[in-house]
């Protein structure tokens, strides 16, 4: 008897179905995210859960660029141009994809308590990750050394980190709020985690959060802020 064919219809679901239980295994070449472990283990989670874990080990993979070895203001600006900025423009497009792929999903919705706050720290450590890059930025050896050219450049800093700077605090105080009731101990240290790392960020860049822009710099802002729209809401509750 002839063996039947599958339709090609069949062969594209079967191919779908594959690419998305790929899209849950963590990239070949893994990467240690400087987090605290689940009590329970990776197959265990959700498979939403899982997504976004897979997904942070891609997108944190992608380092940022190498800094030129001049200090000059052209070469850092070059750079930036060149390099760093279209680092950090990839990095948002992959996290707005990620998260694009989770709206409207049930398997979201039905996350636990916990993994709803596990997954909001994975998307506060992107931000985190992202937050350190920026901050890393070389200064140029000319302004370093002039006091009044520093203080105009640390003003602007202010004005370009705040946006990533606020969204990475409110994660992380949100991921702290989802164990802020949990009784299971296995689940406390990631409570803590994201207790301890938002209080270091407002400890660390206290004078970001404590200079209120005027409303010229809240424009450029909005204007030229990559990150803008850029919440992480997806796992907060309506």
């Amino acid at each position: 008897m002839r063996q039947q064919q599958p339709s090609p219809g069949h062969s594209r679901e079967k191919n779908r179905l594959q690419q998305a239980d790929n899209s849950l295994k963590a990239p070949q070449e893994r990467v240690s995210l400087l987090i605290p472990k689940p009590p329970i283990s990776r197959e265990k989670l959700s498979v939403g859960v899982q997504r976004i874990w897979a997904q942070t080990e891609i997108i944190i993979a992608v380092r940022p660029p190498k800094p030129p070895a001049c200090d000059s203001v052209g070469s850092i600006a070059d750079w930036m141009q060149e390099s760093f900025s279209p680092w950090v423009n990839k990095r948002y497009t992959s996290v707005k994809k990620l998260e694009k792929s989770l709206q409207g999903k049930k398997s979201i919705a039905q996350l636990s308590l916990e993994e709803k706050g596990f997954g909001t720290g994975l998307f506060a450590y992107i931000y985190d990750n992202t937050l350190s890059a920026i901050d890393s930025i070389p200064i140029p050896r000319i302004i370093a050394e002039d006091e009044e050219a520093m203080m105009v450049y640390m003003r602007g800093l202010r004005t370009k980190i705040r946006p990533v700077l606020t969204a990475t605090i409110s994660l992380y105080h949100d991921c702290k709020q989802f164990f802020f009731y949990d009784r299971d101990p296995a689940w406390l240290r990631w409570g803590q985690y994201c207790e301890q790392r938002e209080n270091s960020l407002r400890a660390k860049f206290k004078f970001v959060l404590d200079d209120e822009p005027s409303e010229t710099q809240k424009e450029s802002v909005e204007e030229l802020d990559i990150y803008r729209g850029l919440d992480g809401s997806i796992l907060l509750p309506d």
